[in-house]
């Protein structure tokens, strides 16, 4: 919950003194009221655009591609000057020309600079220094090919797909997806754009969506048997660990109970899916496949190979 200045001024909550102190009168250098948190410990700019915020973006951005120049003074310069919402922007400014930053047409020339743009796709959602997501993109977006792909598949199962992807089990935690989610469908057009900016380099293999109930058999844990499959069968597949079962994934891994929530919610949704298939005269529907890991490890076998004995 944020409190403005004046707020906090109204019902007293700041001392004379501080309120003395604060900068620009409280308000922020873009011209923004300053607002405080509940707690009246910290103090931050409402403006999404403030080009302080997008200049911290745009030199985090250039750190990460290794381009040399953008420091923070530059960064401020141009994100004022040229009134930038958006680090990704900064590939606009390939044909401009501009006397207020030293060197400024070899810093647009080497940022803009083809090889230094060829990045996998959840690589570019951090590079775009949003907050909440820099820090979580590649557990959100690893394995997609595509903003778009990856936000039919946000948009389709909204919260609980992002509790999912970052590993979420409990309603305190579900809080963060929640955040999550709207700050996605905020920026979502900042991030079409930006990825267009760049090269992105494919993930290779059949996409395989994939839960697990309980613990895997000679693994220490789920995502070590996701990691291996990956590994070994590196540019077949790509695996995407699901913590829920829903009638889109390709198949549950139980080894041992079949007494749990997750291989129950597995046959139901196979049963509707027959079901559904029936009433509408088809012939062949999605079945979740439900098998243990050494099953299904040689199913896996047999459909790309064992590329252990290759």
């Amino acid at each position: 919950m944020a409190i403005s200045l004046q707020e906090a001024i109204d019902n007293e909550l700041l001392s004379k003194k501080l309120i003395e102190i604060l900068p620009n009168n409280g308000y922020c250098e873009c011209g923004s009221e300053l607002e405080f948190t509940d707690s009246l410990r910290q103090v931050y700019c409402t403006n999404r655009y403030c080009y302080l915020k997008v200049a911290a973006r745009l030199e985090d951005m250039a750190k990460e591609m290794k381009v040399s120049g953008w420091n923070k003074d530059t960064c401020i310069d141009i994100c004022k000057h040229f009134k930038l919402k958006s680090p990704y922007q900064v590939f606009l400014l390939e044909n401009q020309e501009w006397d207020g930053v030293d060197g400024f047409r070899d810093k647009v020339n080497n940022i803009c600079n083809i090889e230094k743009r060829k990045f996998r796709l959840w690589e570019v959602v951090k590079l775009s220094g949003i907050p909440n997501i820099e820090n979580i993109a590649y557990k959100i977006f690893d394995g997609y090919d595509s903003l778009e792909e990856a936000y039919n598949d946000i948009k389709k199962y909204q919260v609980p797909f992002i509790a999912d992807r970052l590993g979420l089990k409990n309603a305190d935690t579900g809080v963060l997806a929640v955040k999550v989610y709207n700050t996605l469908l905020d920026y979502e057009a900042e991030l079409l754009f930006g990825e267009k900016k760049f090269e992105i380099i494919k993930t290779d293999g059949d996409k395989i969506y994939l839960a697990i109930s309980g613990n895997v058999e000679g693994f220490p844990n789920k995502t070590s048997f996701i990691n291996y499959i990956n590994m070994k069968y590196k540019g077949k597949v790509k695996v995407i660990l699901m913590n829920s079962v829903v009638s889109d994934i390709d198949a549950l891994i139980v080894d041992g109970d079949t007494n749990n929530r997750k291989y129950k919610t597995a046959c139901k949704l196979n049963e509707k899916a027959m079901e559904r298939a029936k009433a509408n005269g088809e012939n062949t529907w999605h079945k979740i496949m439900i098998t243990s890991s050494k099953e299904y490890l040689n199913y896996l076998d047999k459909k790309y190979g064992d590329v252990d004995n290759v």
